[in-house]
């Protein structure tokens, strides 16, 4: 009954998004929910275009072991439209910022705080409402110790538009 009740509740939540593919993201599609892995934080991610390729991404991110953050990315998109293709590609660039808190197991916790150039490649697929991408975040942080920065391994997302 719980699998029957979660397919209803998954149909409706897609059915509209697929029976209005064609439209572009950025376009009438403005909202895409998924999960993405920014510079310091993985989880559920929200990104808003306020313009046809101009977006706000964020990603919330929550551990087991006490560590909780969250990134706010602001991104650029470049990149031509391509007719007869099944989708638009795309190079993204900005800034970004983050915070992260690390608990120490005794109650106490630490922020760190971060600044990070966005770079991304990523696809709009024109068939389904769909965003793939990949990128690299140099990273500017806080830490226990003072400052440091790091070239950060990677970042990407997968999100569906609405």
């Amino acid at each position: 009954m719980r699998r029957l009740a979660a397919l209803c509740l998954l149909t409706g939540l897609l059915l509209p998004a697929v029976a209005t593919a064609g439209s572009p993201i950025g376009g009438s599609r403005r909202i895409g929910v998924g999960v993405a892995a920014g510079s310091i934080t993985t989880g559920p991610s929200v990104k808003f275009y306020y313009g046809s390729r101009r977006a706000l991404q964020t990603v919330l991110g929550v551990s087991l072991d006490g560590i909780h953050s969250v990134s706010l990315d602001g991104v650029w998109e470049f990149g031509p439209a391509m007719r007869d293709f099944p989708g638009r590609f795309f190079v993204g660039v900005g800034p970004g910022v983050g915070l992260r808190w690390v608990g120490d197991g005794l109650g106490g916790s630490t922020t760190l705080a971060t600044i990070s150039l966005v770079a991304e490649v990523g696809f709009h697929f024109r068939v389904v409402p769909l965003e793939l991408t990949l990128g690299w975040r140099p990273t500017w942080s806080t830490n226990q110790t003072g400052r440091s920065v790091t070239a950060n391994y990677g970042s990407g997302g997968i999100r569906w538009y609405f």
